[in-house]
């Protein structure tokens, strides 16, 4: 799929297919009006088909239309309701509908045209590239024939734009947002990935063969015997029953900005988690290998950030395991000294996420002095009760960048939804034998858990993302799907933009704290 653009007006033009996308609020089904200054050819069309008892239905809000013998084979109408809460979102969500309506169809160029009041142009064409480069996306590596049948074949998508919207701005805009999907449908690849075929060493070699030519990007991969060094034991006794050895991989970016500030970025890398001793129900396990979505997160932001240079330094650091049960396999009731030396009650293997995110926090924090740090998980199904498949449970420390990420996830349609990390919640963490142990019990559990992480961030501003609920499944999404979504890439490309355009902003302070 090519992205283009043409000013209009332009003359008699012919297209396999025209996308039109109009306001239902401000264009009603039969009040039709020509606009953007369209050629009489494709107004004439457009007249035709509103008039059309097929899409006098309320219900329906695309329709496909032919007329085989015009220079514009098949029209596509598609109404909005600007009615609902995120337009952009809304945009998102068609722009899925429509690439499903377009199923089996072979096209060799498609102009789009918008007639939104709500939306500038330049927003528009976003969000529905984004919807349909997202619904592009389909993990086929291990099949021996695509389903043929089912493809959309789209050459080029022209966006036909009016005249006082800036052409130079809105290429530059298609080139960000080509970057920005690449990125998502990496994270979603790796997330779809089986957890035979993307074991910690695995996902090592991905991310090797994935930045060894992007000089943006640089990266250090510590084996298990560097790990021991560090003492990073929490890490390490989560790895201890499995055959495969862990690995802490760390990427960086650096801005060409002297003056940049620098984000931390940590994403839970369980390549397959059963449960450990502690073993999970049999049902549904296989969806486990999902349970290193944060981690792939942020390996999708720094394929974004090796493409769009933003002027901030990123670091990643990614704690690659395998919780399974084995003789050697950590226990209930042993106690393990993490990093940065508090000892930590094992009350369930289970609950490994925040095990191996202490010890990569912890340390993250120590080597690299980070302004800000955010850490995406998997990390427990309370949050999945709480909130479902909508939205992320966010947690933080630090009011101005709870506020920023909360803008951001309207801004990328990856929402989340703040939850409290009040100091009362911190007993159901005490131990008799430990400093702390690494499970609260069954009530508020992702506040509890969120509270553990707290005890491993010091006063750095920190945000964790539990993403549980929103990592993969979203089959509600119309541009997203049944399996990994990606999500925590577009939020935190978002939160770039919003660190760049605040130098100074979120800053430490003790008035900024929740």
């Amino acid at each position: 799929m090519k992205f283009q653009t043409l000013k209009i007006p332009i003359d008699v033009f012919a297209s396999d297919l025209v996308i039109y996308v109009y306001s239902a609020e401000k264009t009603g089904k039969k009040q039709f009006k020509p606009g953007l200054n369209l050629t009489t050819n494709l107004n004439n069309i457009l007249q035709q088909s509103f008039a059309l008892d097929n899409f006098k239905d309320e219900k329906s809000k695309i329709n496909l239309f032919n007329f085989p013998e015009s220079q514009i084979p098949r029209l596509l109408i598609c109404k909005i309701d600007t009615t609902e809460g995120n337009i952009i979102e809304e945009v998102r969500k068609n722009a899925g509908d429509i690439y499903s309506r377009l199923k089996g169809l072979h096209i060799k160029n498609c102009h789009i045209v918008s007639q939104m009041s709500d939306v500038s142009e330049q927003n528009f064409i976003e969000a529905l590239m984004e919807g349909f480069l997202l619904k592009n996306y389909k993990y086929s590596d291990l099949k021996k024939s695509s389903e043929k049948s089912d493809k959309v074949i789209i050459g080029k998508i022209i966006f036909l734009l009016s005249e006082k919207t800036e052409n130079a701005g809105v290429k530059k805009n298609i080139k960000t947002t080509e970057a920005v999907i690449e990125g998502v449908n990496f994270a979603r690849y790796l997330g779809d990935t089986p957890g035979n075929m993307l074991t910690p060493i695995r996902f090592v070699r991905e991310i090797q063969k994935r930045f060894k030519d992007n000089k943006a990007i640089s990266f250090k991969i510590l084996n298990e015997s560097d790990i021991k060094k560090l003492k990073m034991n929490a890490f390490l006794a989560v790895a201890r029953g499995s055959k495969e050895p862990p690995r802490l991989i760390i990427l960086q970016y650096h801005s060409n900005n002297k003056k940049a500030k620098n984000l931390l970025l940590v994403g839970k890398g369980i390549t397959f988690d059963s449960g450990g001793i502690s073993i999970k129900p049999a049902a549904q396990m296989e969806e486990m290998k999902y349970d290193m979505c944060g981690a792939a997160a942020v390996a999708g932001v720094f394929d974004v950030a090796g493409r769009i240079n933003p002027d901030v330094n990123i670091t990643g650091i990614i704690p690659a395991a395998e919780n399974l049960p084995d003789a050697s396999a950590f226990k209930p009731g042993d106690v393990v000294k993490a990093y940065n030396g508090k000892t930590i009650e094992i009350i369930n293997t289970d609950a490994e996420g925040r095990l191996i995110l202490a010890d990569a926090l912890a340390y993250g924090i120590s080597k690299y002095h980070p302004d800000w740090v955010v850490d995406l998980a998997t990390l427990t199904g309370s949050v999945v009760v709480a909130l479902g498949s909508h939205a992320s449970g966010l947690f933080s420390n630090h009011r101005q960048l709870s506020d920023l990420l909360i803008t951001a996830g309207k801004q990328s349609g990856e929402r989340v939804w703040e939850l409290p990390l009040w100091d009362d919640y911190k007993k159901d963490l005490e131990s008799e034998i430990a400093d702390i142990k690494n499970l609260g019990g069954r009530d508020a559990g992702s506040i509890s858990a969120a509270k553990f992480l707290q005890e491993f961030v010091g006063d750095v501003p920190w945000a964790h993302l539990d993403i549980a609920g929103t990592a993969y499944g979203r089959k509600h999404v119309p541009y997203l799907g049944k399996g990994a979504s990606g999500v925590g890439v577009r939020l935190l490309v978002a939160l770039l933009g919003m660190l760049k355009s605040n130098p100074n902003s979120p800053k430490r302070g003790p008035s900024d704290k929740i």
